[in-house]
Formats: structure tokens, sequence, C-alpha cells
């Protein structure tokens, strides 16, 4: 089954240049009783740098989000940053008794209720689509073609 939903592929463009891109995958819920609910999983979401700040995620977040409800769909979940995507209405997924497919939860694991009560009866650990695995062997081999950079976990990021 192929997650990837093309009602729900948006780009933003300045004349001819794409400046921005939005993408949605199908994802789930699985409960106790392995009881499993679709859910949305959003992004990647990118804007060109120079682009940045001007409203233009806002607007892919937003038209998204409103073709996702006429779509029927109940949920977005998403890991990124609550000071950003809070004003979307995306709120802590603990609030919804939901967990990473791991079993934890932070602050940056956020879920959208797309409808009033579209979540009630429905929680467990969400699981997004097999794409998003990576490999750490595989990983290391890409991150050699780069500068070495120190990496750094934020509080947000945990």
């Amino acid at each position: 089954m192929c997650s990837f939903i093309p009602e729900l592929d948006f780009i933003a463009c300045d004349g001819e240049v794409t400046i921005g891109n939005i993408i949605y995958s199908k994802a789930k819920i699985i409960n106790e009783d392995n009881e499993e609910f679709q859910v949305l999983c959003m992004g990647p979401l990118g804007v060109l740098s120079s682009y940045q700040g001007k409203g233009i995620g806002t607007l892919l977040i937003q038209h998204s989000i409103n073709v996702a409800r006429i779509l029927g769909y109940k949920a977005i979940i998403i890991f990124g940053n609550p000071d950003y995507y809070h004003r979307f209405g995306f709120e802590n997924a603990e609030k919804y008794n939901i967990q990473t497919s791991w079993g934890v939860n932070f602050q940056a694991f956020m879920v959208l209720e797309l409808y009033e009560g579209s979540l009630k009866g429905i929680s467990g650990k969400y699981y997004e689509d097999s794409v998003f695995e990576v490999d750490d062997e595989e990983l290391n081999i890409f991150e050699k073609q780069f500068p070495y950079k120190e990496k750094h976990i934020t509080d947000t990021q945990l």
C-alpha cells in the first residue's frame, strides 16, 4: 500500500519557481487490542530560505489542513517545533494518550484533531510509514559526504 497521498501534496510557486512544498503520508495508531486507526503524517514541509518568514509555510499548512478535513481524515501527527505548530492547533500527543512507536512522548510529538472528537476512543502507539525508517549504517555513509559538524540535540527534539 502506498502511503503517499497525492491529494495532500501542495507546492507554492513564485512564477515558474517552486518556493515551498508540503506532503502527507498515511500513518496509523495501534491500540492495546491491536486495532489500527488511520491518521496523517505531515511532512516534510519546506520553504526556500529566501522566502521564509513571508507566510508561505503558514499558507501551505492551513490549506492542507482544510483539504485533509474535507477528505475526511481524523487527525494529523507531526514531530516539530511546538512554538511554530501550536498556532495551528497542534497539541502534545499525550493529551490523546498517543505515544511514539517506542512508547514515549515529548514536546515535539504533536497531534491536530481535524474535527472535534475525531480521536475519541483512539489511543495507542503511532507508526509512520516504513519510508521514514533510517538505517544507521546508510545514514553514516550518507553523512560522510559532507564536512563534519558537531551534532546538538535540544530539549524540543527529545
